[in-house]
């Protein structure tokens, strides 16, 4: 019933044997459905790994910053009060067996 012309995609295939051609003809539309129906999920995806990658810097921070953030401030006041080291006995500091390896080491 409408004016405009059915448009259509066009597939061509060569046959190893007899190197005939083979066209296939698919509407527009069903391409973009299946276009659709194939990028969906990667869309939806988006979100997730945004999620994902936003969780995975909290991680980070929580393991590899604080503890260095802590560390230095520690090692700021004892460079300002050497006297500090005795009285400080670690308790700024998270226990070292939580601490990721380079850290602990670090931290000794």
């Amino acid at each position: 019933g409408s004016d405009s012309p059915l448009r259509f995609w066009v597939w061509q295939a060569i046959e190893p044997r007899t190197q005939w051609r083979c066209y296939a003809l698919a509407p527009f539309s069903v391409a973009r459905a299946q276009a659709a129906m194939a990028f969906i999920p990667a869309l939806l995806s988006i979100p997730f790994a945004l999620l994902v990658a936003t969780w995975a810097s909290t991680v980070t921070k929580r393991l590899v910053t604080r503890p260095v953030n802590a560390l230095s401030e520690l090692a700021r006041a004892i460079a300002c009060a050497p006297e500090f080291l005795h009285q400080a006995k670690d308790a700024r500091l998270p226990n070292a067996q939580q601490l990721p390896l380079e850290i602990a080491q670090l931290t000794e």
